[in-house]
Parts: C-alpha cells; structure tokens; sequence
C-alpha cells in the first residue's frame, strides 16, 4: 500500500471585534479562546477563515500544538484520526484514509468544536507503464477546499490534476487554477466531523470510526 501524501496548505486570516458602547462580561471559554487567538473572535468573511487559518497552521507547522492520534482498521481500509489543541480546545483534525490505490486526507479546522475550513485531497493511482523492474505510476489528485460561516458553505474550490511519476514536468498544485463549485459537496464531510468528535478520546487501534 502506497503511503499517505499528507499536505497542509497555508491561508490567512485576521478579523475585527466590533466596538461595543459598554464592556460585556466574558466567560473563562472566552477568556481561553481570546487567549490562544486574540486576534480573532468572530469569523464572519472569507478573509477571516483565511487568517484564522494561517494562525492555526503557523502553529501546526511550529510544531506548538498537542496531538492525539487514533488509528483504526475497517474493512480493509487503514484509517487516521489526529486532532490538534492547545491548553485543550480543540484546533484542527487531520483525518486520513487509504486502501491499495487510494487514499485521502482530510483536514479540518475548528473553532467552538465546528470547523470553518475544510481541506480534502484525494488521490487515485495506477500503473502507467514502466517495465517490471520500474513501473511508471499515475496519480489523478482532487483538491477540494470549503469554507463555512455558521455551519453554512460560503464558498467551495476544486481543482484536479495528474502526477506521473516518469513525466518531466508535472503540474506544480499551486499552479492549478481552482474552479468555483455550484453545488457545494459539504454535508457528508460534516457528518464525518461530527463522528471523528465522538472518537476524540478514543485509545487505538481500534476498528470501523462509528
């Protein structure tokens, strides 16, 4: 079985508190979350998530988060769960899945245990070639990328593009244009989100995610 391409792929973010005529009291959730973010407090635009996400994948990349992971079986698939926190709020997920010849990554990202981005990257791959000694492969890559405000998709990307492992020139990913996506794909995702939760304080390995 091929090994997982894991990729996180960098944004940013930074919004405004709105200006209130008095000072509201804040709860000690709050006073946490202002803590590890003061920055940010509400996401209400796409540049918001994009900056949120930056601070949080400054972290990951920073290695300043803990992490948990979950591995699992299920017929006959390996599987993934990791979730990322700091002083205990959760931050992001990083779910992945792989048989023979496919595999994927899903990355969530996450404030108040709802994410507000979503990275998904599949990958299917094949011979393409090659002799018996070195056999060419193909991979055909799906991007997908999703942003929410409110448990609600703003705006959804995709973009796909091939790997070969005996071509020259391969596309560089940061170079495939995105297409805008109509119909949004983002309810079977955030029913996968809300079971990797209830697994968060599972000890593996273990079996099918329920």
């Amino acid at each position: 079985m091929r090994p997982l391409m894991l990729i996180i792929a960098g944004i940013s973010l930074v919004a405004c508190q709105k200006e209130n005529p008095e000072v509201q009291p804040i709860n000690a959730k709050q006073e946490l979350q202002t803590r590890l973010n003061p920055t940010v407090h509400q996401l209400e635009t796409i540049d918001d998530i994009k900056n949120e996400y930056n601070h949080v994948n400054a972290l990951l990349i920073a290695k300043k988060l803990d992490s948990t992971v979950y591995p699992y079986e299920c017929n006959e698939i390996t599987g993934e769960a990791v979730y990322f926190s700091k002083n205990g709020v959760l931050m992001a997920v990083r779910h992945t899945e792989a048989d023979s010849h496919y595999s994927s990554v899903d990355q969530y990202f996450v404030k108040e245990n709802r994410p507000y981005f979503i990275f998904k990257k599949e990958v299917l791959w094949s011979f393409n070639g090659g002799s018996a000694d070195h056999p060419a492969t193909m991979d055909k890559v799906t991007e997908k990328r999703f942003y929410i405000i409110n448990n609600q998709p703003v705006q959804c990307l995709e973009k796909k593009y091939v790997i070969q492992s005996d071509a020259k020139n391969n596309p560089k990913p940061e170079n495939v244009p995105n297409k805008i996506l109509k119909d949004c794909p983002l309810k079977d995702l955030q029913a996968n989100f809300g079971i990797l939760l209830k697994n968060r304080t599972q000890k593996g390995p273990g079996s099918c995610l329920k």
